[in-house]
């Protein structure tokens, strides 16, 4: 399969290994990617625990069971991304674009939506638990089964 590095913005080699090994240790918790280009990013099951993504471009990427929990998300681009089964509790989402995103299963327990551009969204059985939802634009979007118990403003 072959041998592959991870590097954060700044060339320091996060890890190095197999291409078979990928999926369960993409480990970016705490990295500062702030205004990264991730576009079409295949980050499936990474470790974005803390990370600072504030305006990173992560349009069509693969986020599908990521741990964002606690990250810095605002005014990210997360147009179109996959983000079924994904962890953003405590995330700050706050202005972040999220139309068309596949949002299936992700926990948003505590987290701050505000101003969030969530149109034709598919947030089924999402869980949004004293989370904040002012301003943001839910409009065409599939919310079925979602909880929103306790949601919020600030």
């Amino acid at each position: 399969m072959g041998e592959y590095t991870i590097k954060d913005l700044g060339n320091k080699i996060l890890h190095q290994g197999e291409a078979k090994d990928f999926k369960s240790f993409v480990e970016l918790n705490k990295q500062n990617l702030r205004y990264a280009d991730l576009k079409n990013a295949k980050l499936k099951y990474a470790n974005l625990k803390h990370a600072n993504l504030k305006y990173a471009d992560l349009e069509n990427a693969d986020l599908k069971y990521t741990d964002l929990y606690n990250a810095d998300l605002r005014y990210a681009n997360l147009k179109n991304a996959k983000l079924y089964n994904a962890n953003l509790e405590n995330t700050d989402l706050e202005n972040a674009d999220l139309e068309n995103a596949d949002l299936r299963n992700a926990n948003f327990e505590n987290a701050d939506l505000g101003n969030a551009n969530l149109k034709n969204a598919n947030l089924y059985n999402a869980y949004f638990k004293n989370a904040y939802l002012e301003n943001a634009d839910l409009r065409n979007t599939n919310l079925r089964n979602a909880d929103f118990k306790n949601t919020k403003p600030k």
